[in-house]
């Protein structure tokens, strides 16, 4: 899993990105998450941009799904401090 955290990309084994999205949200706890706007790459793989606010800071969030089968995953997210 490919992991922006401000401008620093990372990428991550499942297990790795649970340990770091859970040291994020526990920095930063979410008060209210909006979905912006989502569709499809030209390639087809789905993708989500939303707003993430935590005391007082302002994130754009940005998801891009990969489908495994029948199943999707995340392979990418991004938060960027606004």
């Amino acid at each position: 899993i490919d992991v922006t955290l401000d401008n620093n990309m990372q990428t991550y084994s499942k297990i790795q990105a649970e340990y770091v999205f859970k040291d994020f949200f526990k920095d930063n706890p979410p008060s209210s998450f909006t979905i912006v706007h989502q569709g499809s790459s030209p390639g087809g793989l789905p993708y989500a941009i939303g707003q993430y606010l935590s005391k007082g800071q302002t994130y754009r969030v940005w998801m891009r799904i990969k489908g495994s089968g029948s199943n999707y995953m995340i392979h990418e997210v991004s938060f960027i401090k606004e």
